[in-house]
C-alpha cells in the first residue's frame, strides 16, 4: 500500500498546468482566426483575378470571331477575284485572235492598253492573292495559338476553381472544427469547475478513507492474530473433543457391560424364581409324605436332594423378604438409566448442532478472509494500474511534439486534456472501492464477533457436557453401590445356567442396532467395577412364589460424554 503524498500540492500542480493548457489553446484560436482572414483575403484575390481572366476571354472571343468573319469575307473576294480573272483570260483570248487577224487598228491598240492594264491589275492582285494567303496562314497559325492560349485559360480557371472549393470546404471543415473545439472546451471549463467542486469533497473523503483503512489495516493484523489463536484454540478444542470422545466410548462400553451384568443378574433371579416354586413344591410333597408318616418317601428324598437342599430351606426366607425390595430397585435403576439415556440424547443433539453450527461460522469466517485477502489484492492493483496510467500521461506529454499546425496541436492538447479528465474519473471511482473495501471489512469484523459468541455458547456447551459426565458418574457410584449392597444381602453360590447362551441371543435381537454400535474396548478401570458387580445369586426357599416378580423391562445402551468434533 502505497501512501499519498501531498494530495494538495499534486491538485494544485494538475490544475496550473489545465489553466496553461486553456490559455495555449484560445492563443491557437485566435491564431486560427487570423490565418482564416488572410486565407479569405487570398481566396478575394483569386476570384478578382479569375474575373479578369474571364473578360480577357471574353475579349479574345470576339477577336477571333471578328477574325474569321474577315477570313470568310477575304475568300469570298478571292473566289470572286479569280472568276473575274478567269472571265478576263477568256475574253482576251478571242481579242487576241481578232488583233491576229486585224493587224494595226485603233482598237486593237487600244486593246493592247487595255490588256497590259489588265495584266498589270491581275499581277496586282496575283500579288494580293499571294499576300492574303500568307496573312490567312498567319492568322490561322494565331488564332491555334490563342485557342490553345484559351484552352489553356480554360483548364487553368478549371483548375482554380476546384483549388477554390477545396479551400471553401476546407476553411467551412475548419469553422466547424473551430466551433467543436469552442464547444469542447466550453463543456470541459464546465466539468473542471464540477471536478474543483468535487475535489474538496473528494480530497476530504480520501483523507478519511486513508485513515480508515489505516484503521482497518490495524483491525486486519489484529484479527489475523485473533484467527491465528482461533485456529490454535480450535485445535486444542478439537484434541479436548477426541479426548472426551473416547471418553464417551469408554463410558458407553461401559454401560452396555452394565446392561448385560443387570440381563445375566434378571437371568439368575427369573432361574432363583423357578428353583425357588420348585423347592417350594419338593416341600410341600415332603410335608404331605411326613404327615402320612411314610419314612422311605423323607429318606429317598433327603437323600435326592443332598445337603444343597438344606441350605436352601436355610436361605429361602431371606430371599423371600430381599426379593420384593431388591426388584423395585432395580425397576428404579432402570427407570433412571431411560430417563438418564434421554438427556443423553437431547443433550448429544444439542451438542450436534452446535458443532455443525460452529462448522458453518468457521467456513464462513475463513471465506470472508479470503475475500478481505482478494480485496486488499484488487486494491494494490487498482494503485498500481492508476501509477502506470500516470506515468503514461507523463510519459505522453512529454513525448508529444507541439511544432505541428496549431489545428493538430489543439488536438493533442484535447486529447491530453480528455486523459486527465478519464484519470480523474477513474481516480473518483478507485476511492469508491475504497470505501465499498472499508463496508465489507466492518461486515467481517461483524461476523467475527459473532463466531466470537459462537465459541463461548460451545465452551458453556462443554462446561454443560462435562457436568452431565459427572451427574452420570455419580449415578453409576451410586448403581454399583446398590448393587453390590443388595447382592451381598441375597446369598453367596452359583446355579449351573443351560440356557444363557438362548437368553444372550434373544437380548441381542432386542436390542437391534443399538447393540451393533457399542464400542468393544472398555478401560481397566470400569473392568474392574464390572468384576466387582457380578456375584453369584442364590435361591433361597421360602412359602410365598408368586412374592417375586420377574423383571420384563427393555434397558438401551447407556451413553457417556459426546460424540462431538470441534
Amino acid at each position: 500500500w502505497a501512501p499519498v503524498i501531498g494530495p494538495h500540492i499534486l491538485w494544485k500542480d494538475k490544475y496550473s498546468k489545465l489553466k496553461d493548457g486553456y490559455t495555449k489553446l484560445e492563443d491557437r484560436r485566435n491564431a486560427l482566426r487570423r490565418g482564416l482572414s488572410i486565407y479569405e483575403e487570398q481566396v478575394s484575390k483569386m476570384q478578382a483575378e479569375n474575373l479578369s481572366l474571364r473578360k480577357n476571354l471574353e475579349d479574345e472571343k470576339v477577336r477571333t470571331n471578328n477574325e474569321v468573319e474577315e477570313k470568310i469575307k477575304e475568300s469570298a473576294l478571292r473566289v470572286s477575284l479569280e472568276s473575274e480573272v478567269a472571265g478576263l483570260k477568256n475574253e482576251i483570248l478571242p481579242l487576241k485572235k481578232k488583233l491576229v487577224a486585224d493587224d494595226g487598228g485603233r482598237e486593237i491598240r487600244e486593246l493592247k492598253e487595255h490588256l497590259s492594264e489588265r495584266e498589270t491589275k491581275i499581277n496586282e492582285l496575283k500579288e494580293l492573292v499571294k499576300k492574303e494567303r500568307v496573312r490567312a496562314e498567319s492568322e490561322k497559325k494565331k488564332a491555334e495559338l490563342e485557342r490553345k492560349k484559351a484552352d489553356d485559360l480554360r483548364t487553368k480557371l478549371k483548375i482554380l476553381k476546384t483549388r477554390a472549393n477545396e479551400e471553401r470546404r476546407l476553411a467551412d471543415t475548419e469553422r466547424k472544427r473551430a466551433e467543436v473545439n469552442r464547444l469542447s472546451l466550453e463543456n470541459l471549463k464546465k466539468e473542471a469547475d464540477q471536478v474543483k467542486s468535487k475535489l474538496s469533497l473528494v480530497i476530504f473523503e480520501f483523507e478519511d478513507a486513508k485513515k480508515k483503512l489505516e484503521a482497518e489495516r490495524e483491525n486486519t493484523s489484529k484479527e489475523r492474530k485473533r484467527a491465528d489463536a482461533a485456529g490454535m484454540k480450535t485445535v486444542e478444542q478439537k484434541k479436548i473433543a477426541e479426548a472426551n470422545r473416547k471418553m464417551a466410548m469408554n463410558e458407553k462400553s461401559r454401560a452396555t457391560a452394565l446392561f448385560w451384568q443387570l440381563e445375566q443378574d434378571r437371568q439368575k433371579v427369573d432361574n432363583l424364581k423357578k428353583e425357588i416354586g420348585e423347592l417350594m413344591a419338593s416341600g410341600k410333597m415332603a410335608n404331605i409324605v411326613s404327615s402320612e408318616g411314610t419314612t422311605v418317601g423323607t429318606a429317598q428324598l433327603s437323600s435326592e436332594l443332598g445337603p444343597v437342599a438344606v441350605d436352601r430351606d436355610v436361605t429361602m426366607v431371606d430371599v423371600a423378604l430381599n426379593s420384593d425390595a431388591a426388584q423395585r430397585k432395580l425397576q428404579k435403576m432402570e427407570l433412571r438409566v431411560v430417563d438418564e439415556k434421554k438427556c443423553v440424547k437431547s443433550e448429544m443433539k444439542k451438542v450436534e448442532k452446535q458443532r455443525k453450527a460452529a462448522e458453518a461460522y468457521k467456513k464462513k469466517a475463513s471465506e470472508e478472509k479470503d475475500r478481505a485477502d482478494q480485496l486488499s489484492e484488487a486494491v494494490e492493483n487498482y494503485r498500481k494500474q492508476v501509477e502506470e496510467l500516470q506515468k503514461e500521461i507523463k510519459k505522453l506529454i512529454s513525448t508529444r511534439s507541439l511544432a505541428d499546425c496549431p489545428l493538430h496541436m489543439s488536438d493533442s492538447n484535447v486529447h491530453v486534456e480528455t486523459g486527465k479528465v478519464k484519470l480523474l474519473k477513474k481516480q473518483l471511482k478507485f476511492e469508491k472501492k475504497l470505501v465499498k473495501h472499508v463496508k465489507k471489512v466492518a461486515k467481517l469484523e461483524k461476523a467475527h464477533s459473532n463466531d466470537t459468541i459462537q465459541q463461548q455458547s460451545l465452551l458453556s456447551i462443554k462446561q454443560e457436557v462435562v457436568h452431565f459426565l459427572r451427574r452420570l458418574n455419580m449415578l453409576d457410584g451410586c448403581l454399583f453401590q446398590d448393587d453390590e449392597h443388595d447382592l451381598e444381602k441375597v446369598c453367596s453360590f452359583n446355579l449351573k445356567n443351560n440356557y444363557s447362551g438362548l437368553k444372550a441371543r434373544d437380548m441381542h435381537r432386542h436390542l437391534g442396532n443399538d447393540s451393533m454400535k457399542l464400542a468393544a474396548v472398555v478401560s481397566d478401570p470400569s473392568k474392574q467395577k464390572i468384576k466387582r458387580s457380578v456375584p453369584s445369586l442364590p435361591i433361597c426357599g421360602g412359602n410365598n412364589p408368586e412374592s417375586m416378580s420377574g423383571i420384563n423391562s427393555k434397558l438401551e445402551p447407556l451413553l457417556r460424554g459426546s460424540n462431538k468434533k470441534v
